[in-house]
Formats: C-alpha cells, sequence, structure tokens
C-alpha cells in the first residue's frame, strides 16, 4: 500500500460554501462531491452537551447573539449538524482516511472508534473562542501515528529463545 503522505489531502473549510451554508451536511456533502477528501469544522457544546457543528459558536437570532453553550440543541436552527449528524454522515471517509493511514480494515475499524471517542472525551475541556478549531482528521492522524509508533518499537526487539 503506498503511504498516504504521498497524495495530498484537500481539505473543505466548513464546507462549500460559496453553493450551500456552510457548516451544514450538504454544504459537506457537496464539498467531497467537488474533490475534497478530508473535512474541517469547528465542535461546540450545546446547554444540554450535544456535540454541534459551527463556524463561531454563536447563535444569531435577528440581531441578539448567543453563545452555543448556552442554547439547548432543540432551539437551534435545524441546519445546525451535530457531530452525531456527522459522523452517521462521513464515518465512512473518515474510515478511508485510516484505512489509507494503516492499510489494515479491522485495525481501521477499531482506530475509527478510537477517534470518536477521543473526539467527545475532549470537547467539553477544549476551550471556546476562534482556537477551537476542528480537528478530527489530526485525531485520527495521530491515533494511527501512536499505533504505528507502537509497532515500529515491536518490530525491533529481537525475539530469541533464550528468553
Amino acid at each position: 500500500m503506498e503511504p498516504l503522505l504521498s497524495h495530498p489531502i484537500g481539505f473543505a473549510h466548513r464546507g462549500a460554501r460559496a453553493h450551500a451554508p456552510e457548516n451544514t451536511i450538504e454544504a459537506f456533502r457537496l464539498a467531497l462531491r467537488l474533490g475534497a477528501n478530508g473535512l474541517e469544522s469547528d465542535v461546540w457544546l450545546t446547554a444540554d452537551g450535544v456535540a454541534v457543528l459551527d463556524h463561531d459558536g454563536v447563535v444569531r437570532s435577528g440581531v441578539r447573539r448567543r453563545p452555543i453553550a448556552s442554547v439547548p440543541r432543540a432551539a437551534l436552527p435545524a441546519h445546525v449538524p451535530t457531530l452525531e449528524d456527522l459522523y452517521a454522515q462521513y464515518k465512512s471517509p473518515l474510515y478511508n482516511y485510516i484505512y489509507r493511514l494503516m492499510g489494515d480494515r479491522d485495525q481501521a475499524d477499531d482506530l475509527l472508534q478510537d477517534t470518536f471517542v477521543k473526539v467527545y472525551r475532549a470537547l467539553a475541556s477544549l476551550p471556546d473562542g476562534p482556537g477551537r478549531t476542528p480537528w478530527i482528521y489530526r485525531v485520527a492522524t495521530n491515533t494511527c501515528y501512536d499505533v504505528l509508533r507502537r509497532r515500529r518499537l515491536i518490530a525491533w526487539l529481537p525475539w530469541t529463545q533464550d528468553h
């Protein structure tokens, strides 16, 4: 299998906003059809603890602006997707990305699950504000690199029958 680093990764920042509202499943789907092989969006927690995708973490209602953290999921506009929506829609592209890194389907299944568990656990500890950037592919990459690092360490240890 050819390593991933020999192929550039084209990320769609918040989707294809020239043709669909940014940070919507529609925009992400369009970006993938246009050739992106990675998606980027910000993740915020609502007042009731639901992980949603939005650019600046602020809900606008007329002239009023409220932080997503102060609004329950049910009160958000319908076009704001949840992390669960994103997982359902994009587990396949993320799986394919991990598979390209690892070259093993069973391991890609395990690492996909590990990636989403890490993402979910880290959501509450992320700082608010513009520094809260999307990192799901970075989490996936680091999860894979951790396994590859361990694999290399194990490969270098000689096995002798003396011990």
